[in-house]
C-alpha cells in the first residue's frame, strides 16, 4: 500500500508542454557558455555529456570548472516571475489532481528552495506539501545519487516499499526504485523504459494510487 509521495518539482507538478523547462534548459546552457567563454552550440553539447558522468550540470561544474559560488547559477537560470509559463489553468489542474489524493507528500528537486516555493505558490500548493528538499539541503549533492534519496527516507522516516516517487526523468527514478521503492514517469512521450508506469497528465496519478477508485 502507498502511504506517502515524494514529487519531482519541475515538469512534473506542472506540463512540460509549458515551457518553463525548456526555459531553465536555455538558462543553464547560456550561464554555461558565459561562465566557460564558448559558444552556445558547444556549451550545449558539452553539457549533454556532463549530465551522463555527474547527473546535473551543477555538479559537473563544480567538479571540473570551479563553480564555487552556486548563488549566481541558481539565480540565472531559475525564473523570478513564472507567470508567463505556469497559468492559472495549470494550477486548477494540479489542485484538482492531488485533491483525489489524500496521502501526505514532499517535494525533491534538484533545484533550490527558493524556485520550489515559487512554483508551489503559483500553483497554489504551498500548503500541500511537508518538506521541500533541494540541492542546498542534499549538500548540492542532487538526484541520482543514492544519498539523496536515502536522506529524504531517513528524514520522514519512511519505507521506500511504501513511498512512490514521480518525475520526469527516468535517470532520477532508477535509484530509488533499486533502493525499493515505487515509482511513476511523468512524460507525454513514449517511455523510454517500459516496465517504469508512465503517466502523461498528474490527474491519471490518482487511479494508479487508488486503484478501481478506492481510497484504502
Amino acid at each position: 500500500m502507498i502511504e506517502y509521495l515524494l514529487f519531482d518539482i519541475d515538469n512534473t507538478l506542472y506540463p512540460a508542454s509549458c515551457g518553463l523547462g525548456e526555459e531553465m534548459n536555455r538558462r543553464m546552457t547560456g550561464f554555461v557558455a558565459s561562465h566557460l567563454e564558448i559558444d552556445l552550440a558547444s556549451a550545449d553539447s558539452l553539457r549533454a555529456a556532463a549530465r551522463r558522468r555527474y547527473g546535473t550540470t551543477l555538479a559537473w561544474l563544480q567538479a571540473e570548472h570551479d563553480l564555487d559560488d552556486v548563488d549566481p547559477y541558481m539565480e540565472a537560470v531559475h525564473p523570478a516571475d513564472l507567470s508567463r509559463w505556469i497559468t492559472d489553468d495549470h494550477a486548477t489542474t494540479a489542485r484538482e489532481a492531488l485533491e483525489q489524493i489524500d496521502l501526505p507528500a514532499s517535494v525533491l528537486t534538484n533545484g533550490p528552495a527558493e524556485h520550489a516555493r515559487r512554483v508551489l505558490d503559483r500553483l497554489g500548493l504551498s500548503g500541500r506539501f511537508e518538506r521541500v528538499f533541494d540541492l542546498r539541503s542534499n549538500d548540492y549533492v542532487g538526484k541520482p545519487d543514492r544519498e539523496v534519496y536515502l536522506r529524504a527516507a531517513r528524514e520522514l522516516e519512511l519505507r521506500f516499499e511504501s513511498t512512490l516517487f514521480v518525475d520526469d526523468v527516468v535517470q532520477y527514478l532508477l535509484p530509488f526504485r533499486d533502493l525499493g521503492g515505487l515509482i511513476v514517469h511523468m512524460s507525454d512521450q513514449d517511455s523510454e523504459a517500459p516496465s517504469i508506469p508512465r503517466i502523461s497528465d498528474l490527474r491519471e496519478l490518482a487511479s494508479i494510487i487508488h486503484p478501481q477508485g478506492s481510497r484504502r
